[in-house]
């Protein structure tokens, strides 16, 4: 009976069914865009026989008003108007997500989260670059996606715009943080939650891969002195292809503590391939937040896969990483290549025969390609039947 009460029904009732000693379960969703008291009147259709009986009810649904009404933060997986999916409805903080005492929880096990800005109503709504706080430094906190940096948050028959938050966690432990998005000059939406972090037994070392993305697991081998999932030095998934014959990693130490390390040592359970390794991860002495290099070369005798597993010895503990290895040699005309130098050496020397077949196959298109010019040439004018070769042949006579 308000339009600042937008009422919707759900449920298995609201579609119509039929009454029997099962019972069927009619929603009222409420979204209230201003503040007032509105009269729900809920009519329901009744069938009995030939006749058409209307039975209704009453009740009166108090909304507050928000400063900012109709903008919401949703979470990843969405319910309309269920708000435990929210984190802010209609410009306030829904109760999970509360400023002042959070339930919302983002376990440890989770690297990132997405929420989406967007209206429920027909308006747009431009907002600021948004910001985050945590109340502990046990873990560093970076916004990306494309609400970072500003924009419009568009009605809800548009694409909504996502804000993705990034958690890296240096200790273990648990903390509250708190999301501000700024809403024009004077109003913001705020919303927070709690992070838990539980991180391996040697806070701030790390293994990264060639392209590294800080805080991001998928480019760490090893993050806080445990293996990432992919890593995991039992139940590895990450597989280095045949066509990579040397990988490196890189050893830092991100934290605060001081670590020494000393020479990494290579297991490899299948014997067709040999593992040599490099680089100044090598040399023991003081690890700081300059990488160092571990370049392991991969030397193939047959086809095969393996596994390699990689022993770190640092300070504070050991720690191991592993990862699948497929194998494929180097096809040589002669000899097999049994060290890194004799790889290179054979490479070299396919790469010259390929050059020299290349040299060979354009003199012969040369040959072809002038030889069919000169047929061309004699056919249309050399030719008797050609006008000037007509005219040469008059001359002879």
């Amino acid at each position: 009976s308000a339009p600042f009460c937008l009422v919707s029904p759900s449920g298995d009732a609201a579609s119509g069914g039929w009454i029997d000693d099962i019972s069927s379960q009619l929603i009222i969703n409420f979204n209230c865009v201003d503040s007032g008291t509105a009269l729900i009147t809920v009519a329901v259709p009744i069938q009995m026989g030939e006749k058409l009986v209307n039975s209704s009810f009453a009740f009166r649904k108090e909304c507050r008003w928000t400063s900012t009404p109709g903008f919401d933060v949703t979470l990843g997986a969405w319910i309309k108007s269920e708000r435990g999916t929210y984190a802010v409805r209609n410009g306030a903080a829904t109760s999970a997500f509360s400023l002042w005492a959070p339930k919302a929880v983002v376990r440890s096990s989770q690297y990132s989260s997405i929420f989406y800005l967007q209206m429920s109503t027909n308006d747009e709504q431009d907002f600021e670059w948004p910001s985050v706080e945590a109340s502990d430094s046990i873990v560093r906190v970076t916004l990306a996606g494309p609400a970072s940096k500003g924009g419009t948050a568009k009605p809800a028959s548009e694409k909504p715009v996502a804000l993705i938050v990034k958690y890296d966690c240096m200790k273990s432990g648990s903390a509250v943080l708190t999301i501000t998005v700024p809403l024009g000059p004077w109003n913001e939406a705020a919303f927070s939650y709690v992070k838990e972090c539980s991180v391996g037994e040697i806070p701030g070392f790390d293994v990264t891969l060639g392209a590294w993305i800080p805080g991001d697991r998928h480019s760490y081998a090893v993050k806080n002195g445990a293996p990432t999932e992919a890593y995991d030095a039992s139940e590895h998934v990450a597989i280095i292809r045949s066509g990579t014959p040397s990988y490196t990693f890189y050893l830092m130490n991100s934290g605060d503590s001081a670590l020494t390390v000393d020479r990494p040592s290579i297991e490899v359970t299948n014997p067709a391939v040999a593992v040599n390794v490099s680089g100044d991860a090598l040399i023991p002495g003081p690890l700081e937040q300059q990488a160092r290099s571990l370049v392991l070369d991969f030397n193939c005798v047959e086809r095969a896969k393996t596994d390699v597993i990689v022993y770190l010895r640092v300070s504070a503990g050991t720690v191991a990483f592993g990862f699948r290895k497929d194998c494929k040699p180097l096809t040589v005309s002669r000899q097999e290549a049994d060290t890194p130098h004799e790889v290179m050496r054979q490479a070299e020397r396919i790469t010259n025969r390929d050059g020299a077949s290349n040299r060979l196959g354009n003199i012969l298109l040369g040959i072809f390609l002038g030889a069919g010019s000169a047929l061309l040439y004699n056919k249309f004018f050399v030719s008797p039947y050609s006008k000037s070769g007509y005219e040469r042949a008059k001359s002879d006579d």
